[in-house]
């Protein structure tokens, strides 16, 4: 990695070091991801002076909206968009998917602002793990699902 490449990763590893230390990281599989609250509070030590948002676009019928966010500060202006449909988050957030979206794209500008390059957890989708699977299909004899069973089977003593 370049000097600059190892300039970048190390003010990256203090700023979520800074982020665990102050409990604004969230653990999900086994993976960390900032909270908004401490992307704010970031900006904030980092001079930031204002945040706008503008609705691009929304459709509460089809359950969607688009936002562009602009965060202005003494590092300059950083813009960034973030969109949310009722698929694309949680079943508690559904109904607030409008606001979602401003959600995802005022973490993103301030992300960009700081310079972290860790997606936050409010820009994530629904949980995968937490979703109703739907049960699985039938297995017939011949799928390779009734097959493994059959191979892993004990064999009787004779």
């Amino acid at each position: 990695m370049s000097e600059i490449g190892n300039e970048l990763q190390e003010k990256h590893d203090r700023q979520v070091a800074w982020l665990r230390k102050h409990g604004h990281m969230h653990n999900r599989g086994g993976k960390e991801f900032p909270l908004q609250r401490g992307l704010f509070l970031l900006a904030r030590l980092h001079g930031l002076g204002s945040i706008d948002t503008t609705c691009l676009g929304f459709d509460m019928e089809a359950g969607w909206a688009t936002f562009k966010a602009s965060v202005t500060g003494e590092r300059g202006t950083y813009s960034a968009h973030g969109d949310a449909t009722i698929k694309n988050v949680g079943k508690m957030v559904s109904p607030h998917f409008y606001r979602m979206a401003e959600t995802r794209a005022v973490n993103r500008a301030l992300r960009f602002y700081i310079g972290l390059n860790t997606t936050s957890f409010e820009e994530l989708g629904p949980d995968d793990d937490r979703q109703e699977s739907a049960p699985p299909p039938e297995a017939g004899p011949d799928t390779p699902v009734a097959l493994k069973k059959k191979a892993e089977k004990p064999k009787k003593a004779k």
